[in-house]
């Protein structure tokens, strides 16, 4: 919910719901802001942090809803509270361990490899590994996140495929360099 005209372009993809496109918003901050964009059309919301209010308005209008944690209480938290999916954001150099323990969809990059790991209904789901020439990292978070989401949404919250359209939109993304920029003007 960056872009001014968020809402705006939520309407319009989401249309009168007969496209095939799963339209969601990202970066919502607040219950506010998240009613704001289900009401546009939204199908799921992805925010930075674990907002209660956020989660609560979510399971009431049946949307899926991921929230951002970054520790094990704050992931444990978010479970707590009913998200969908917690994505964990970490910093370079944090401790390994906690992607290792957390319960998450979670990526890994390095040497050019790439893979991803899902932790639900109380287990680990790995996919392959691409061994692939990293062009461009920009965005790659943003393909694995609409991949995943996608096959989410669209077979039955299936865990196994979900992971499996996330890690091959993100490691696609990061084999080419183009981006798409809105115009705001």
């Amino acid at each position: 919910m960056t872009v001014s005209s968020a809402l705006d372009l939520i309407k319009d993809m989401a249309g009168d719901g007969s496209s095939d496109f799963t339209v969601g918003a990202r970066t919502v901050l607040d219950a506010e802001t998240g009613r704001s964009a289900i009401l546009a059309g939204a199908s799921f919301i992805v925010g930075p942090n674990t907002d209660s209010n956020l989660i609560q308005l979510c399971r009431r209008y049946s949307i899926a809803v991921i929230s951002g944690a970054f520790t094990p209480t704050e992931i444990l938290h978010a479970w707590e509270l009913g998200v969908d999916i917690v994505k964990v954001l970490h910093v370079s150099g944090t401790a390994p361990a906690l992607s290792e323990s957390a319960a998450e969809v979670t990526k890994e990059a390095g040497r050019n490899n790439w893979t991803a790991t899902a932790y639900a209904d109380g287990r680990f789901y790995d996919d392959v590994t691409y061994e692939l020439e990293v062009v461009d990292r920009v965005d790659g978070g943003d393909a694995f996140t609409g991949g995943f989401l996608y096959a989410y949404l669209t077979s039955d919250r299936d865990i196994k495929k979900s992971l499996q359209y996330g890690n091959t939109a993100c490691a696609l993304k990061r084999s080419i360099s183009w981006r798409f920029e809105l115009d705001n003007s």
